[in-house]
Parts: C-alpha cells; sequence; structure tokens
C-alpha cells in the first residue's frame, strides 16, 4: 500500500474515488453493477465465517464466540479500508488493468507490473508474496472452516463416516481437511475452462 502511494502520481481525485461510478459489469442497471461490486468487499469486512464454525471447539462458546466476531470484524475493517481506499486512489488506468496478460487472474500483480513500468522484480516478488499471504493467512482459515461442516455431515451420516474420524496424535479431523484441500485444489482449474463460470463459483460464497 506505501510503495503504490509513493509510486503512483498522478492519482484519482477524491471525487472520482468517493463518488465516481465506472460501470464496466454489462448491467445496464448501475445500482446493480454497485451492488455486486459490493459482495466482494463485504467478504473483506466480516470475516467471521470461521470463528463460528469453529464454535463447537470452543470451552465457552456462549462467551466467546461474540468477542471473537467482534473482533473478526474490527480488525478485518481497520486492515481492510484503507487498502481499499489506498487502492482506488493508485487505480487510475482501469482499462489497462482489466486489459492487461494476467489483469483478469490476478489485478494486483498486473497493477504492480503496470505502476513499475514493466519491472520484473517488483512484479515477481508482489507475486510470490500474494501467493505465501494466502498460503499463511487464507488457506488456514479457510481449511478449518470448511473441513468442520464436512466433519459434522459425516458424524450425521450424511457423508461417508470416514470423513467424520479425528486423527489421535493431531486431536483434528484430518480426513475432512485433505477432502477439502483436494475439492478447492480442483475447483481452481475451473478457470481454465471458463473464467466466467470461475469467478462465478468463487463469488458465490459473498451471496450466502
Amino acid at each position: 500500500m506505501i510503495w503504490l502511494l509513493v509510486e503512483v502520481h498522478p492519482k484519482n481525485t477524491a471525487t472520482f474515488v468517493f463518488t465516481d461510478l465506472t460501470n464496466l459489469s454489462g448491467w445496464s442497471s448501475n445500482g446493480v453493477a454497485w451492488s455486486i461490486g459490493l459482495m466482494s468487499i463485504a467478504l473483506r469486512l466480516t470475516n467471521w465465517d470461521t470463528a463460528l464454525h469453529l464454535a463447537e471447539e470452543m470451552k465457552d462458546a456462549s462467551r466467546d464466540l461474540p468477542k471473537t466476531i467482534w473482533g473478526c470484524v474490527l480488525i478485518s475493517s481497520v486492515l481492510t479500508f484503507p487498502w481499499v481506499i489506498s487502492l482506488m486512489f493508485c487505480m487510475t488506468d482501469v482499462q489497462g488493468l482489466l486489459n492487461g496478460p494476467v489483469g483478469t487472474i490476478a489485478p494486483f500483480p498486473q497493477l504492480i507490473y503496470n505502476v513499475s513500468g514493466g519491472h520484473m522484480p517488483s512484479t515477481i516478488g508482489v507475486s510470490c508474496f500474494s501467493v505465501v499471504l494466502s498460503l499463511t493467512v487464507g488457506g488456514p482459515s479457510i481449511l478449518p472452516a470448511t473441513s468442520r461442516i464436512v466433519w459434522s455431515f459425516a458424524k450425521e451420516g450424511a457423508l461417508p463416516s470416514v470423513f467424520g474420524q479425528v486423527n489421535s496424535y493431531s486431536n483434528v479431523p484430518v480426513n475432512a481437511i485433505l477432502l477439502v484441500t483436494v475439492i478447492i485444489s480442483g475447483m481452481s482449474f475451473i478457470y481454465v475452462g471458463n473464467a466466467t463460470a470461475f469467478y462465478g463459483t468463487s463469488s458465490g460464497v459473498t451471496a450466502v
């Protein structure tokens, strides 16, 4: 965020950031386009889903779960809001971002590439950092949440009982975690066949 704020000159105006609406969605209604655009950012500002799925493992869920939910909302908002505003000021060429080689797959590395004037070390560094961030922050929060759903279904007989087993050594549902890992990894290949289907599937979580 700091690097972008330093490197991008001139930046977008406050009027563009806070009042302008650029509708590239294909919807004729700006209201619909605006509402759809809120979906992805709303997920980042809430971020309490994992805590709910782990409530069964809390020693005192009635006391600790509400605190955890409020903590997730507060931390996510404090970290995300300045980041989003900074990006809005620094994304001066939206079409150039979308039409870049990896703009639709990974818009942030494309933004770094465009801002740096095609400086590959900067672009590769940011891309690698994004992957590491996903593996160390995003993955560990998604896998427990989704694996606990599989584990709960398996305990109730809705899925094969092997996914309801808890590993005696680690005391976690390893089989459920492995199943979820395979499914999530497999879903990423949807993009190879149809980008629209991939984005539709990945954005479904925000609609829920």
